[in-house]
């Protein structure tokens, strides 16, 4: 009886671990050998470089060959964490962000006032009834 309820958990474990993603309920199982690799269905579109025999690709700006699980991809090249981090720090620089006129929500202002208004007129219109009984 033991083993059958074991299996039965087992089991319930796995399908919610399934169903949380992967990876959710790993450390409850003994038998999970690492994260399961999820490849998306368009991979066979993408334009990247091919990688040598030997394990390594080319960075698209320094353009050093490197171990393939040095490399990041990016659009449809490989680059170097440095390559890329100099990449994502010229970005940045180019477009600074003025804090002083940055609006947020400034689309919808008459919101707020609407739920306020509407709650009132409900709040007056339960009143009311209650006191014409």
């Amino acid at each position: 009886m033991s083993d059958l309820v074991s299996k039965v958990a087992l089991k319930a474990f796995k399908i919610a671990g399934d169903a949380m993603g992967a990876g959710a309920l790993t450390s409850v199982f003994d038998e999970h050998k690492g994260r399961d690799v999820i490849v998306p269905a368009d991979l066979h579109l993408a334009k990247l470089p091919p990688v040598a025999a030997d394990g390594t690709a080319e960075c698209w700006m320094c353009r050093q060959r490197l171990p393939f699980a040095q490399l990041d991809i990016t659009g449809d090249t490989y680059a170097c964490r440095p390559c890329a981090m100099r990449a994502a720090q010229v970005a940045a620089s180019h477009a600074p962000v003025d804090v002083d006129n940055v609006r947020i929500g400034h689309g919808r202002w008459w919101l707020v006032p609407l739920i306020v208004v509407t709650v009132l007129a409900v709040a007056v219109f339960v009143i009311a009834s209650y006191r014409w009984q």
